[in-house]
């Protein structure tokens, strides 16, 4: 660290004597004073553009001396000084010649302007100011424009240092410092693709270090790079001195040309072509026995992490290939030395050091050819340290989810003891480290026919059987439904050799079961689906255990809400706390998915089948499957008291966020509704068939209301009759018959007519039927005569409970009958003169009204009962005397 002190650090998080000095406001005015080269002062609207842009607030002085006032308190008096043209930062007092810096930024300046003579001592200069650096500058002054000025001036100044350091570095000659040297133009290079003054730099580097290979490919990245991005070629200097490469010549990049300013000097003439390269080490790293697919991408994101950040961890499920993409960015690194250590053999965090120390060659004994003098060596940890630090390292630590605490706390203690050291993990879960950076690696691509999934299932059949029929679409829904985890892809592909694609899918029912042919030469953990999975298992509490065996009866993903209800149902938890750690510990083991619903704009969870169905198995196993059941039936009874009485009132009474709520729920709501369906559980059907058809009249889902309606009708119609102990509200009843109503209306004529009977019954015999539904009930009753229909509708507007008289059936369009006197009371709707017409079909003329309904014409032939909802009218006008329906409610549908 440079010995000059400072007040006011910038580079990264702001802070003044150490600490944080307010709000963004004050960060971002200490670091627009601190932006001043001169340290001139700063007028009053200079600040408030930095400060504010283009939106400042009322009074922009006043404000500002708010802010200077607080920024002086929180730097104990002083810090801003005042002046005639604004204000400034106050410089320190200093006892030495050299007048204090006001900020790090201003003594990083000053150390990249200082000349220095003796190369070692600039060296150690620069790598003090390049610690000056503790984060990335700007992330916590909130959007003041100041943010994006204060990263562009600390980025190039860093991008200034470290240029020089690599040049330096280039100059001692040392193998050592040439490969520092080269890693850290390679760095500078990402941040800068089209510089052509540091690939020729890299250039030069590369081929003092006897790599003439990596040189020419530095070169041809940047000849490709500037075609198709900018259309351009690169220029002549840096052209030339690449054909003098190839043509085997000595010399550097500035000799290449003729002007000096063209390229800038960095060091001293190379040496002649062929010296003798220092070979890179790559000790243990697994050698690949067939092509990566699908992974290009994943490969250049995690190796561009790994040039920016000294810990990267992939993170994934089992099966998604974590092993693999590691060996393949270890392979392409051109850090010095690769160590890979495989930790699926440790237990226990103490057996972390010992692994590394073993892959590494270190032993933890003396050699010995006599028994009696083997004896434990002392400080192995220093000996792992000192070989790792020799030069540039990457460490490969894989499967480290069983002793992630383990690896956590070496990791740390590592790459703290060795500056040069970079550390690649992969686990199930992360290491929770403040260096850490995650890399979540995500299934194969399988949407179409060219996905990468199908690309692997493909390749690895054709391998098994090169004249297979491997028809694409089939492929891709196989592909689909095994999540696109290229373990279980591989496992279904090996099954081509006595199978075909249909075959698999139709048989994936049982997954655990068919995908256990895997590779003989991998792990044990790799050879079958289930001990992937398996793998996970083991590695939860008890009590994740059986909570993601619980949650995995849901088909349609979870939010936070559903899964507190399902757990707190099910006796797994006893607070939303408890559940909030479950859920993080599951998401920990990359056992559930979190993804943002766009629908209802809220976190949910999701699992990949092949997990889900491992949770399926595991609730058969345990005899739990009729437990976890009844939790998700009583989270679902619930969910729809929560939403009472809104969902028994008319479509669309619950506002736009309940509905969205309810469309990202469906599947599960479904789900537990087949459920109670299928257990008879009546109370609950009717309660979620009552929330779904609110949710699909609103939507217009029609496919849907009608194929439910067919599932569910019989469990309602018992329902709606009180049998067997079934209780339900009269309007939630009215709701669901007037569901199965209309969703039977156009497939089941017979269920339909025995709906609007059951709503009818219902009507006249439960006075808790709100006026609302015995409305909705005689406009069903009304059928399609649409002339009747309006006239119900305006009888129940202005009367919900209107009388026999005033129903569309006795009104005067539709039968002389209603001419009679007033003093003649018509007959109550449950006497046998109440009569309900069959609908007539649509297209078809209107039914003569001409002859009264007691009419002997009007009957010709014997009486025929109502064949169904919606079907053709007879020859003449029919009635359909209420004794009938009275048949057709309490029979359960034989009439």
């Amino acid at each position: 660290m440079p010995s000059e002190s400072f007040r006011i650090a910038v580079l990264g998080p702001v802070r003044v004597d150490g600490r944080d000095p307010g709000g963004p406001l004050v960060r971002a005015l200490l670091v627009a004073l601190a932006l001043e080269p001169s340290g001139a002062p700063r007028s009053v609207g200079a600040l408030s553009n930095d400060l504010w842009g283009d939106e400042p607030p009322l009074n922009p002085k006043a404000s500002l001396q708010s802010l200077v006032s607080r920024a002086r308190a929180a730097g104990g008096g002083g810090l801003i000084a005042t002046e005639p043209g604004g204000y400034a930062l106050e410089r320190p007092a200093s006892a030495a010649g050299r007048p204090a810096p006001r900020s790090d930024l201003e003594l990083a300046r000053d150390i990249a302007g200082r000349d220095g003579a003796d190369p070692a001592e600039r060296l150690r200069t620069i790598d003090a100011a390049l610690s000056l650096w503790t984060g990335d500058p700007g992330p916590d002054l909130g959007d003041s424009p100041v943010a994006a000025e204060l990263r562009a001036v600390a980025g190039e100044l860093r991008d200034r240092l470290r240029t020089e350091r690599a040049r330096l570095l280039s100059a001692t000659g040392a193998p050592g410092d040439l490969d520092e040297a080269a890693r850290e133009l390679r760095e500078l290079l990402v941040a800068h693709p089209f510089d052509e003054q540091r690939h020729a730099e890299l250039m030069e580097v590369l081929l003092r270090s006897g790599r003439t290979a990596d040189a020419i490919a530095v070169y041809a990245g940047l000849r490709t790079r500037l075609r198709e991005a900018l259309g351009t070629s690169p220029g002549t200097a840096i052209t030339e001195f690449n054909a003098r490469i190839l043509r085997g010549e000595t010399g550097t990049a500035r000799a290449a040309s003729e002007d000096p300013e063209d390229l800038p000097p960095v060091g001293p003439a190379a040496p002649a072509i062929g010296t003798t390269p220092r070979q890179p080490a790559r000790i243990g790293l697994p050698v690949a026995l067939s092509p990566l697919i699908g992974r290009d991408a994943d490969i250049a994101e995690t190796a561009a992490l790994l040039r920016a950040h000294r810990l990267v961890t992939v993170l994934g499920a089992g099966g998604l290939g974590k092993t693999r993409l590691a060996a393949a960015v270890a392979e392409a690194s051109d850090l010095p030395t690769v160590v890979f250590v495989a930790l699926a053999g440790a237990r226990e965090s103490a057996d972390v050091l010992p692994a590394i120390g073993g892959a590494l060659g270190i032993s933890e004994t003396t050699t010995s050819t006599r028994i009696a003098d083997t004896r434990t060596q002392p400080d192995l940890r220093q000996r792992v340290l000192s070989a790792l630090g020799e030069r540039g390292t990457l460490l490969v630590l894989d499967n480290c989810e069983q002793v992630v605490d383990g690896v956590a706390s070496w990791a740390a203690d590592a790459l703290a003891a060795v500056p040069g050291l970079r550390i690649l993990t992969t686990s199930r879960t992360p290491l929770a480290l403040a260096a850490e950076v995650c890399r979540p690696l995500d299934p194969l691509r399988y949407d179409g026919v060219t996905g990468s999934a199908v690309r692997l299932f493909v390749e690895r059949a054709r391998a098994v059987r090169p004249n297979a029929e491997l028809p694409l679409d089939v492929v891709a829904r196989l592909c689909g439904r095994l999540d696109g985890l290229p373990l279980a892809i591989e496992l279904a592909a090996a099954r081509i050799r006595t199978m075909s694609p249909a075959q698999i899918e139709a048989r994936l029912e049982d997954r655990f079961a068919l995908l256990t042919v895997g590779d003989r030469a991998a792990p044990e953990r790799h050879r079958t689906l289930q001990a992937v999975i398996g793998w996970s298992w083991e590695l939860l509490e008890p009590v994740d255990r059986r909570s993601l065996a619980m949650l995995s009866v849901l088909p349609g993903g979870l939010s936070r809400e559903t899964a507190s209800g399902v757990l707190r149902s099910g006796g797994l938890c006893a607070d939303d706390i408890g559940v909030d750690e479950v859920l993080d510990r599951l998401v920990s083991q990359s056992l559930l998915v979190v993804f943002e619903d766009a629908g209802s704009g809220t976190i949910r969870f999701r699992m990949l089948e092949t997990v889900r169905e491992f949770g399926l198995a595991r609730l058969r196993v345990d005899g739990a499957e009729d437990a976890a059941w009844e939790a998700v039936l009583g989270w679902g009874r619930r969910f729809a008291d929560a939403r009472t009485p809104g969902i028994f009132a008319l479509p669309g009474s619950l506002g736009a966020p309940a509905y969205r709520i309810i469309r990202a729920e469906q599947d599960n709501l479904l789900a537990a509704l087949r459920r109670a369906v299928s257990t008879d559980r009546r109370g609950e059907a009717v309660l979620l068939l009552g929330v779904l058809a609110q949710s699909w009249t609103v939507r217009g889902a029609f496919t849907e209301f009608t194929r439910t309606a067919s599932e569910v009708f019989e469990t309602i119609a018992r329902a709606a009759r009180r049998s067997g102990g079934a209780d339900a509200p009269g309007d939630a009843l009215a709701l669901c018959l007037a569901t199965c109503a209309v969703g039977l209306g156009s497939t089941d004529p017979d269920r339909a007519v025995r709906a609007v009977a059951l709503l009818r019954r219902l009507r006249r015999e439960d006075p808790t039927v709100s006026p609302l539904w015995r409305g909705v009930s005689r406009i069903l009753e009304s059928g399609l005569d649409s002339e009747a229909t309006r006239t119900s509708s305006r009888s129940c507007a202005s009367d919900p409970m209107p009388t026999h008289g005033s129903s569309p059936r006795c009104s005067s369009r539709n039968s002389p009958r209603t001419t009679a006197s007033p003093r003649r009371r018509a007959p109550p709707p449950n006497e046998p003169g109440d009569t309900l017409r069959p609908p007539m079909n649509r297209g078809s003329r209107r039914w003569p009204r001409t002859r009264s309904r007691s009419s002997p014409a009007s009957r010709p032939g014997p009486q025929k009962r109502c064949t169904g909802w919606r079907s053709a009218p007879p020859a003449s006008r029919t009635s359909v005397r209420r004794t009938r329906w009275a048949s057709a409610a309490g029979s359960g549908g034989s009439r």
